[in-house]
């Protein structure tokens, strides 16, 4: 999987996949845009602002923090209103655009990349998150439980749009999903 993720660059997408990717970065946006009046979001941003280097923005408040912090506050603003993108399968209950946008948006701020770039790295992690979700099919079974399928999928997103900008090697993204799926399911990796 990671060498697949590595190896694909923007031409490489058809036409209609970039269209779709351009819509749901918008989307995304909107969707933080209309989070920053929220009270949970303002404290997010002024917990995480006061410390670490300038690297990457939250979106609406111009204020820099650290790349890990800036996806923090804008993945949590994504999800505040509950009004993010689903990944729409039989069984799906995955919002893949809250996890792989904010990490995208900070890690492509911080490593300086293209519009182009940033584009291919929020695709994969769509591609990514939607893969995992369809192969465990838990959907509405675990959400009735009070397990949310994001929590599950989200990190695999995230890694690949962050792994693909950072340009890290196979192995290196591989051990970035092991941890995935070692924080979001217990398993032993």
């Amino acid at each position: 999987m990671s060498d697949v993720i590595l190896s694909i660059d923007y031409d490489d997408l058809p036409g209609q996949v970039i269209k779709k990717g351009k819509l749901c970065l918008l989307d995304m946006m909107g969707v933080m845009m209309a989070a920053s009046t929220e009270e949970s979001s303002q404290i997010l941003s002024r917990i995480f602002c006061k410390d670490g280097l300038p690297e990457s923005s939250v979106l609406v408040y111009g204020k820099k923090m650290p790349a890990f912090h800036a996806a923090l506050v804008n993945g949590a603003m994504g999800h505040s209103l509950e009004l993010e993108d689903h990944h729409n399968h039989k069984r799906s209950l995955n919002h893949p655009g809250v996890t792989s946008i904010p990490a995208a948006l900070a890690v492509g701020e911080r490593e300086h990349v293209s519009g182009k770039e940033l584009l291919t790295a929020i695709i994969l992690g769509y591609e990514i998150g939607s893969k995992i979700s369809r192969a465990i099919k838990i959907g509405h079974l675990n959400l009735e439980k009070g397990f949310h399928e994001t929590s599950v999928c989200g990190p695999f997103s995230a890694a690949a749009a962050a792994g693909k900008l950072l340009e890290l090697s196979p192995l290196q993204l591989a051990n970035s999903f092991g941890i995935c799926g070692s924080l979001a399911s217990g398993s032993m990796e």
